[in-house]
């Protein structure tokens, strides 16, 4: 079982959560009917995933330049392990999944979500690791977006698993 918000530090230093984010306000949110409800989920969890999720996009659009440049330099190399390719699609996926658990709508099978994002990895994916460490000293916004997306990923999956959890 994954404890929702159990590290308050990542345990790559991608953001420490500070204590604030995590006493926002409770208050009910409405349920969708079929699937899986998210609505037994405490505001407070849904609230800290729609303020990394905020954060999250602050940081893409800070890394804005840097992707120019990277995307240049592997368009001339005509590579496939290109690192902003799957960083898209890890963010669109993952971006996808905390949309759905803010807006509290339904899942239809909460254990095939959290395999999915199990799968998403972030700073852990064999092109973002590599790039990560090869490049990250000159893409810093590019890789602090990236840990970002991992917390997002992390928080999301703890939520979920939550979810799971109390309907057993």
């Amino acid at each position: 079982m994954v404890e929702p918000s159990v590290w308050a530090l990542d345990p790559r230093g991608a953001l420490e959560i500070p204590c604030e984010a995590r006493m926002l306000a409770n208050g009910p949110r409405p349920g969708q009917h079929g699937g899986d409800r998210l609505d037994m989920i405490p505001e407070d969890k849904r609230k800290l995933l729609e303020v990394l999720y905020a954060v999250s996009f602050e940081l893409y659009r800070a890394g804005g330049p840097e992707r120019g440049r990277v995307h240049a330099i592997w368009w001339e190399r005509d590579d496939d392990d290109d690192p902003l390719g799957v960083m898209e699609v890890r963010a669109t996926d993952i971006g996808g999944y905390a949309a759905r658990i803010v807006d509290c709508r339904k899942f239809d099978d909460l254990d095939e979500a959290i395999g999915h994002l199990r799968r998403l990895l972030v700073l852990d994916d064999p092109t973002l690791a590599r790039f990560c460490r090869e490049h990250g000293d000159e893409y810093p916004n590019i890789v602090g977006y990236l840990r970002m997306l991992e917390t997002v990923r992390l928080e999301a999956i703890a939520i979920l698993a939550a979810a799971r959890d109390a309907r057993a």
